[in-house]
């Protein structure tokens, strides 16, 4: 006396190899890609502390009327730096790495990003950056970071915006 047909244990079987099959094809693709991650952040006037006489930036100086000192400008520096480590980080997402690209906004010059990009909260991500300076009055401009590891540079230029009257801009990069 058969308890199962033959056909049945085979049929299961296959449907049991198929399922497999499957499971395994599909752990695979998961594997094909990683999330790379884009972002932009405005940095809110991230200034260094030193007067720079051709801009219009001495209230972000000591003697300013911000009273802008080291004091200030590290806890700025590790606010943002803290901010930009968490960017991408969310458990759905799973990537440790960080934004492949960032931009950013509101940066004076390259002195601040040297600092934010070694701050131990981004030192280990190795970005890289691209900055020029506008001719935005205050002296602020924007700048784009960049893990070498997903992008390579391979040209890059600011695009001056004219303004109408004698105002000037931040460029676009």
């Amino acid at each position: 006396m058969k308890i199962f047909p033959e056909n049945v244990i085979l049929k299961t079987l296959w449907l049991f190899f198929c399922i497999l099959l499957s499971a395994f094809t599909t752990a695979q693709k998961k594997q094909l890609y990683k999330t790379a991650i884009v972002a932009f952040y405005n940095c809110e006037n991230f200034y260094d502390t030193i007067n720079d006489p051709l801009s219009r930036d001495d209230e972000f100086t000591p003697k300013g009327e911000k009273h802008y000192d080291s004091k200030i400008y590290s806890d700025k520096l590790q606010k943002i730096a803290t901010v930009i480590s968490k960017i991408g980080s969310d458990d759905d997402i799973q990537n440790h790495d960080g934004p492949a690209i960032l931009g950013v906004a509101e940066v004076e010059n390259k002195n601040v990003l040297t600092d934010l990009i070694t701050h131990p909260a981004l030192k280990k991500i190795n970005y890289q950056y691209i900055h020029y300076d506008s001719k935005d009055e205050r002296g602020i401009d924007v700048a784009l970071l960049y893990n070498p590891k997903y992008f390579i540079v391979e040209a890059s230029k600011p695009i001056y915006v004219r303004m109408r009257g004698y105002y000037y801009t931040r460029d676009i990069l």
